[in-house]
């Protein structure tokens, strides 16, 4: 309800992706421009250098995925982790309690305090692949070029889906773990953007 608000009140529209661009067209919202997303921005800042090693990052918090599902997924990483012992898994484990009362399941996999944003963009741009239920760290993965398991069976972000670097694997994580582990470099173009979002929306602002 408030996102619809915003839309009827705003002046500007800056939409990251032709796709989203489209979605407002259709809500027969006007004055949209497709600026890329400003996380890309973000990312190109931090200027780390990317590489793949052997370590992947966990990130699994969201509402929908609390319970059973949870439960599963947790089940899925320990028995990956049980049997790629050359592959370290990092987990900043989110501190609801409906995650942090399900760590008991991962006794082969280093879960960690929750990080700042500028630790956790730097071990993304180390890490071979992500596994996660997030949204945003779909877009960061894009800019460090990095696959991810989206543990969900949905995505608000399909962008990711079609470049390639994103597959939707719900509960399934041992099931598409080899599409991300045996070939992990992806070469594609982001679809969020080139990082000039930022220059782009203030550039609207002064000559619009």
């Amino acid at each position: 309800g408030n996102r619809q608000i915003v839309s009827r009140l705003a002046k500007y529209h800056w939409a990251p992706t032709k796709l989203a661009a489209k979605q407002l067209k259709e809500e027969k919202i006007k004055n949209i421009i497709v600026t890329g997303n400003t996380v890309v921005d973000a990312c190109k800042n931090f200027n780390y250098p990317i590489s793949y090693n052997n370590k992947v990052l966990i990130t699994l918090h969201r509402r929908e995925n609390f319970g059973k599902k949870m439960e599963k997924i947790f089940k899925e990483i320990e028995a990956l982790a049980i049997k790629h012992s050359e592959i370290e898994f990092i987990f900043p484990m989110h501190p609801n309690p409906n995650v942090q009362n399900l760590k008991s399941h991962l006794k082969h996999v280093n879960v960690i305090n929750p990080l700042g944003y500028a630790e956790m963009i730097e071990l993304l741009s180390k890490v071979k692949f992500v596994i996660s239920d997030s949204g945003g760290i779909q877009e960061e993965c894009a800019s460090y070029r990095k696959k991810v398991l989206v543990c969900r069976n949905t995505t608000e972000r399909p962008e990711g889906l079609d470049a390639g670097f994103a597959r939707l694997v719900d509960t399934d994580v041992i099931r598409y773990f080899p599409w991300a582990n045996d070939s992990p470099e992806w070469s594609g173009k982001n679809p969020y953007g080139d990082g000039n979002a930022s220059k782009k929306i203030v550039d609207s602002i002064i000559h619009g």
